[in-house]
């Protein structure tokens, strides 16, 4: 897929699940609308596939309540699900514990592992030094406008 807006000879990472930082929603929908909307663009991910997602973050796929009243931990799950949605072959999350509360920091946990034990790649930053002993294989530190491996 290589979409007008990119320069040209470059295309848009096939199998990459991201989760950028405060990522943007329509406040109107609900969460399951947002995600069968991002779902469209590249036909991938279909209701089932939606809602597993939803499911495996913590959020119920039929809450009718919109983004704009949800909490910043249900919005970090969404971005999440949204990641995780299309099955991708590497995650890309920042700071994907950011908002979420400690069973739901669990939650996130175990689900990134089975995303690695499933044969994905997952690549995420935090400045939370637990998530990244208990999750991370290879550590890198951001040093003086660098990277540094850790370990």
């Amino acid at each position: 897929m290589s979409p007008e807006y990119l320069p040209q000879g470059m295309a848009y990472p096939e199998s990459f699940g991201i989760l950028i930082d405060g990522p943007g929603y329509l406040p109107f929908a609900t969460g399951y609308e947002n995600l069968q909307r991002l779902a469209r663009i590249r036909n991938t991910a279909r209701r089932a596939e939606t809602e597993a997602a939803m499911v495996a973050v913590g959020l119920d796929p039929t809450l009718r309540q919109r983004v704009r009243n949800y909490s910043l931990g249900m919005k970090q799950q969404l971005g999440i699900a949204q990641a995780i949605m299309e099955d991708q072959e590497v995650l890309l999350l920042d700071e994907p514990f950011n908002g979420l509360d400690r069973s739901s920091v669990a939650e996130m946990h175990a689900l990134l592992r089975r995303q690695r034990s499933e044969g994905r790649t997952v690549l995420f930053t935090s400045h939370i030094g637990a998530d990244v002993d208990e999750l991370a294989d290879t550590v890198y530190e951001v040093d003086r406008g660098g990277l540094a491996r850790v370990r």
